[in-house]
């Protein structure tokens, strides 16, 4: 495992005046908040065959002690090959939604807190939409963001995916609620 810090004044001062513009228009509550902008190498697939893309962390107290940068409020790693590989406009779309991850608000203790990582707004599996539709809260929130639109940066993806399978048929399980929607880690 290696990473490299990017240096604000050096090669990637672009990324950073990107991200002092977008915490400018879109997330004012970082304004005051060092964030540092870095790669990581060596980040494999998993079992499932997906890579990780970016990792937004607040620095361990060990961090902050054996470090130049003592007043750190959040670390935002990129997965350098990947990184690599994505258009710019990919590379903006990915910071920004690193810094969707810092907040501010309260920490797992209930405490007032400058700054904290949250998980993201929605996660699930295609299949399940495939199946059941925009089921879960958060899923329709996402649905309705997108205005029943092709959005987005990826949108002839979803021509890579295999279509539902025609057998299968809709079922309603009143006995199951389906509305579990449990914490997962988003790696």
């Amino acid at each position: 495992m290696s990473i490299e810090i990017a240096s604000r004044d050096g090669d990637h001062r672009a990324l950073y005046e990107f991200m002092d513009h977008q915490i400018a228009n879109y997330h004012p509550h970082l304004a005051e908040a060092h964030i540092i902008l870095g790669f990581h190498f060596g980040w494999k697939a998993d079992a499932d065959g997906r890579i990780r893309l970016i990792q937004v962390t607040r620095p361990t107290p060990l961090v902050t002690a054996i470090s130049r940068f003592e007043d750190v409020d959040f670390v935002i790693l990129f997965n350098v090959d990947s990184f690599r590989t994505m258009t710019p406009t990919q590379r903006l779309a990915l910071l920004d939604e690193g810094l969707c991850h810092c907040r501010g608000g309260l920490d797992r203790t209930g405490l007032e807190s400058p700054y904290r990582v949250v998980k993201p707004d929605f996660l699930g599996f295609i299949e399940n939409v495939r199946r059941y539709g925009a089921w879960r809260a958060d899923l329709m929130l996402t649905r309705n963001a997108f205005g029943g639109e092709e959005v987005g940066l990826f949108s002839d993806i979803g021509n890579e995916l295999p279509a539902p399978d025609e057998d299968e048929e809709d079922s309603e399980d009143d006995d199951n609620d389906g509305g579990f929607a449990g914490e997962v880690s988003h790696g």
